[in-house]
């Protein structure tokens, strides 16, 4: 018999709002184009001639930046507005690659 006390997430997801199910549904896509890139990347820099341990490393070191990155946004988003700290993340994440790409 099933306890009645365990949430199986079928319940929790029912009861979001509209604006609720559209950030898991952002968060859900973002994941996913995150792990896909990865995937995408490590296939792409083995081309180039990179061994796995090369490709290991910065994979690693990219997601401990993003990390670090997400938890100094995190704790000083009260601090400094949460609107300006997406802001800032959001137009890192985009001109980032445009840096190392055309600079």
């Amino acid at each position: 018999m099933a306890n009645p006390h365990i949430d199986n997430g079928d319940v929790a997801l029912s009861t979001l709002s509209r604006d609720g199910r559209l950030l898991f549904a952002a968060r859900v896509a973002r994941m996913f184009g995150y792990g896909f890139l990865a995937v995408v990347l490590a296939l792409y820099l083995d081309t180039l001639g990179f061994d796995g341990t090369q490709i290991g490393l910065l994979l690693t070191l990219t997601l401990v930046g993003d990390t670090v990155i997400s938890l100094w946004m995190s704790t000083h988003a009260d601090r400094y507005g949460r609107r300006p700290m997406l802001v800032v993340g959001r137009s890192s994440s985009w001109d980032g690659p445009g840096l190392h790409c055309h600079g």
